[in-house]
């Protein structure tokens, strides 16, 4: 613990380590965070705050109004680390308060937290605020100078880079405000608002500061900006939302772990969600599962005939495109309703979800199943023998949980007549229906793949049964019973969900807005949107999907598994080659799950090599090289090591309409200098030589990507590039052993299924002119200058042995 030191001075009591100390001036009730490797504070005066409603009078507990403080230091072990908190005591009639600082050896980042006890009659909690900076020095910086990542609250909402003159965009239907944001009201003029956690940066001086939550569980929280005089920053906020819960005698309660940290990207914001991953006990599967998805190919236009084609075509494939997966999606239900889930409809699915789950496991797949499970629709028998279950408003209105078409039995019905509404998770009655749902679903009719979609409306803004739950333990509670239903084994992808509350629920969370067949928006949607005066915040597309793809990277396997949402190649879709290039690019390289969403029958055979070379995904991230300072990243680089040799694959990304050229610094990417490199462009599998420092990369067409194998020089041969991944070599070569000694080189590939592509090999100087004998299932080879070209074709896995006489 020698590493961690408490001092106290007349004035400050100070905790540190020998990156960071946190100074707490007794007098002023204020804090600052002083960065010691400089010796400069980043942000002074900070204080905290509670907000409560005492007989529907607003009353604020703040540090700065107290003058006699209580403290005592001990020492902390926990899965972050080995550590010092200090906890600050201070005493008030109606509550006692606790403010605890947490710090670790070997991190550059401070934790605190707000506890408190109720020692007076019954209040509403409003909102705790353990930081709060207003009109101090910021020392980061001011102007336009700086840049703010802001992530909103469910899979659909935006991630972007903003700077200080931001507006924030919201749509005028509030029901779309109330699914995609976490409050229904807009955020005030030069307000900027962040969920979860937020990054400023000055991208002049590299200076910046996260501040995120680490606990996610009970209360809802976000990091608040307000900005003065257009491009000043006036005060920031972290708050956790108390939802006006009611607090009686002698109630204890927590905030949310705030982490401030003054670390660098990458690790300013992996470490942030590696240490919230730890401590919300993160679920991460074992591998990343492959699927089949209907919604993109039929979308609510499926039925048992198109099932059973896509199901023998799956059969058919399976040595090319090996499924462990297959999933039925939206457009089952009877009469579309919500909340029926049991049921289906006759003329689609006559024989029901049991036949349906036992057909695809029968063809080898396991059954896999889209619900809305939290929502209900006014046309459902749910509805019609519980009208009480819905969330509703203080004035006892009932509140919209989505677009009417969402659940409607038919188009006038959408306008005229039928509703969606949100469950009341609170409600015990609620409970045992969610539990026996989900139970009959996965135990009787055999679904072990269960997609839970438009989830947010467990957590909207509402008056709930229990008036002692905030929306966030409503909304959790909700996830608990469903896995517990469901069980361990059964693995559960959560959509339309806020973020935070499902850490250690979910398997895989949908991290973006929805894919389409379509690479940007089509301009009649924007249009129809401004006509109609909706101003509808995002549109599925490649791009909005791909964007948020990139920007939330860092959620992969910290959180759960990400899903970038399916993956559509076929030629009809509307989507160009170039353009499923960029698509299959992006990913690939990001890691994460792997679902297809075409007629599997009409694949064509480069369609299929498309998607094969995404099998298996790799479960490991791509990162953007300039995450806040890009909203669309140019650059995604994924660094593969194996047991043979390290290298990086690294994505080039024409966003625009527009030809454009690249220059991608190499020395920066492998953070060293004077440094010569080969180079290899996967898909025109093309050799670009040697390359120093700074490469040009050739003209990329608009909605155009080249993919890059890039490694350090060697004298022994090296693997350029493998076609049969998209990590080159990094998933799918499991040996790549030169022997100096007898100049051979032993190759083993393993990859399941039936496989045909080649292994391009730069051979150094002194091989070239041997004699070069081949043991294996090699179809053929050839030499170009120093390019050894292997053209194999292999079942499951192949041994090569390769000898330079």
């Amino acid at each position: 613990m020698n590493q961690i030191k408490f001092n106290e001075s007349d004035v400050f009591l100070e905790l540190y380590n020998a990156l960071i100390l946190f100074q707490f001036n007794k007098y002023k009730g204020t804090y600052d965070i002083i960065k010691l490797t400089s010796n400069k504070p980043v942000v002074t005066d900070v204080h905290y705050e509670i907000s409560l409603l005492v007989d529907e009078t607003s009353k604020t507990f703040s540090s700065i109004e107290n003058r006699q403080w209580e403290w005592d230091t001990k020492e902390i072990e926990d899965s972050i680390g080995k550590g010092l908190m200090l906890t600050l005591y201070q005493r008030h009639p109606e509550l006692n308060i606790e403010f605890k600082v947490s710090l670790y050896s070997k991190l550059n980042s401070i934790f605190v937290q707000i506890s408190f006890e109720a020692v007076a009659n019954s209040f509403k909690l409003i909102d705790l605020k353990p930081f709060v900076f207003d009109h101090g020095d910021f020392l980061i910086g001011s102007g336009t100078d700086l840049r703010i990542l802001k992530n909103d609250w469910q899979s659909w909402s935006p991630i972007e880079v903003v700077d200080l003159s931001y507006k924030e965009k919201r749509s005028n239907c509030k029901f779309e405000r109330r699914g995609k944001h976490a409050f229904e009201e807009k955020p005030k003029a030069g307000e900027i608002w962040s969920h979860y956690f937020s990054v400023i940066k000055n991208i002049k001086t590299e200076q910046q500061l996260l501040l995120g939550f680490t606990t996610l569980k009970n209360q809802d929280v976000q990091i608040r900006f307000k900005i003065e005089n257009k491009n000043e920053l006036g005060s920031i906020q972290a708050i956790c939302f108390g939802d006006s819960i009611l607090i009686e005698k002698g109630d204890q309660l927590d905030s949310e772990i705030l982490m401030v940290s003054l670390n660098v990207y990458p690790e300013i914001l992996e470490e942030w969600a590696e240490i919230t991953g730890t401590l919300m006990r993160k679920r991460i599967p074992s591998h990343v599962p492959v699927g089949w998805c209907s919604w993109y190919q039929y979308f609510k236009g499926i039925n048992v005939e198109k099932i059973k084609r896509n199901l023998e075509a799956a059969q058919k494939l399976q040595e090319q495109i090996p499924l462990e997966y297959f999933q039925i999606d939206d457009g089952y239900e009877l009469r579309n309703v919500m909340g029926d889930w049991l049921e289906t409809e006759p003329k689609k699915f006559p024989k029901g979800l049991k036949d349906l789950a036992e057909q695809i496991e029968e063809a080898g797949f396991k059954p896999g199943l889209w619900l809305a499970p939290f929502l209900i629709s006014n046309n459902s028998k749910l509805y019609k023998n519980h009208k009480d279950w819905i969330l509703r408003k203080e004035s006892g209105k009932k509140i919209w949980g989505s677009w009417p078409f969402l659940g409607a039995s038919s188009f006038l019905g959408a306008f005229f007549w039928d509703r969606v509404f949100a469950l009341d998770l609170t409600n015990p009655e609620v409970q045992s229906w969610l539990k026996s749902t989900i139970t009959t679903l996965v135990k009787e009719f055999g679904f072990n793949y269960l997609k839970i979609d438009f989830i947010y409306g467990g957590a909207i803004e509402a008056v709930r049964y229990n008036p002692k739950m905030t929306r966030i333990q409503a909304y959790r509670k909700g996830l608990e019973i469903i896995r517990d239903a469901a069980g361990d084994e059964t693995f559960i992808l959560g959509c339309g969900a806020p973020f935070g509350p499902a850490i250690g629920i979910v398997d895989a969370m949908r991290v973006s807005t929805d894919t389409a067949p379509t690479f940007n928006v089509p301009f009649i949607f924007k249009f129809l949107s401004n006509l109609l005066f909706a101003k509808l915040e995002t549109f599925p597309s490649v791009t909005s999907a791909m964007q948020q793809n990139i920007q939330r990277y860092f959620f992969h396997n910290h959180f759960w598994v990400n899903d970038p949402d399916t993956l559509i190649v076929r030629h009809e879709s509307g989507l160009t080659l170039n353009e499923i290039r960029f698509e299959v690019t992006v990913i690939g390289l990001l890691g994460g799950l792997l679902f297809i969403s075409d007629n599997m029958a009409n694949y064509t055979s480069k369609e299929i090599e498309l998607v094969q070379i995404l099998i298996p995904p790799s479960g490991i991230t791509a990162r953007p090289l300039n995450i806040i300072e890009e909203n669309y990243p140019t650059i995604i680089v994924l660094n593969i090591t194996t047991s043979f040799d390290s290298w990086k694959i690294i994505g080039v990304l024409n966003w625009s309409k527009k030809e454009k050229t690249y220059i991608l610094n190499l020395n920066q990417i492998f953070n060293s200098e004077n440094k010569k490199y080969h180079v290899f462009e996967f898909w025109d599998r093309k050799y670009l030589g040697i390359q120093e420092s700074l490469l040009q990369t050739e003209p990329l067409a608009g909605h155009s990507v080249k993919l890059y194998s890039i490694h350090g020089i060697s004298e022994s041969p090296i693997l350029l590039s493998s076609t049969f991944h998209i990590t080159q070599g990094g998933t799918e070569v499991k040996n790549f052993d030169f022997n100096k000694t007898q100049n051979s080189l032993q190759i083993l590939l393993e990859k399941k299924g039936q496989h045909s592509g080649q292994l391009f090999i730069h051979l150094p100087p002194h091989l070239i002119q041997k004699n070069i004998e081949i043991k294996g299932n090699c179809d053929h080879f050839k030499l170009l200058e120093n390019i050894f070209i292997l053209n194999i074709e292999f079942q499951d896995s192949i041994e090569l042995s390769i000898n330079f006489k």
